[in-house]
């Protein structure tokens, strides 16, 4: 399909038809920006988070684990409950002898308030993070600024922010 077909192919899609798209993913650059420009044509805003690399490294596939890892995130009904979970999730990470499993918990749920103050403590655990939770960490301060950014935002935008190589 040439980027003209594509791009006629998207103008009568709902929002929601537009989102499954974007996650299914496998599409080229230009198809990409032509997403995007059909999803702000429709008044849709957000951030978009390109994950490079091997998924079948260390890295990569702590990066699936991540990102498949979104199904189990909690929904807050109130500022007041994010709040708790956001200082559950801080104080969890400055116990060097936690369970993982915990972790990773606390790593989304910082990552996904959007928060300076969440922000910050990822910063400060990804200085002295465990070796299986390297991937984890920098793609949750990578998530944790796109929201935070956007939380900024006096305009709506679609944007694409691309997670540099995971350092070692």
């Amino acid at each position: 399909m040439s980027n003209d077909e594509f791009e006629k192919s998207l103008s009568d899609l709902s929002d929601k038809e537009l989102i499954e798209i974007l996650d299914k993913g496998n599409m080229s650059q230009d198809e990409l920006e032509i997403l995007i420009k059909a999803m702000e044509s429709k008044g849709m805003s957000g951030r978009i988070m390109e994950v490079s690399g091997d998924p079948s490294d260390e890295q990569g596939m702590q990066i699936m684990e991540y990102l498949d890892y979104h199904k189990k995130l909690p929904e807050f009904n109130n500022d007041l409950a994010e709040d708790k979970a956001v200082n559950e999730a801080i104080k969890t990470l400055k116990i060097r002898s936690g369970k993982i499993e915990n972790k990773k918990m606390a790593i989304m749920i910082l990552a996904h308030s959007g928060r300076l103050d969440a922000l910050n403590p990822l910063e400060k655990f990804a200085k002295s993070v465990p070796p299986e939770l390297m991937g984890w960490t920098q793609t949750a301060i990578g998530e944790c600024q796109m929201f935070l950014e956007t939380k900024l935002s006096d305009k709506p935008k679609v944007r694409i922010k691309k997670l540099p190589k995971i350092k070692k």
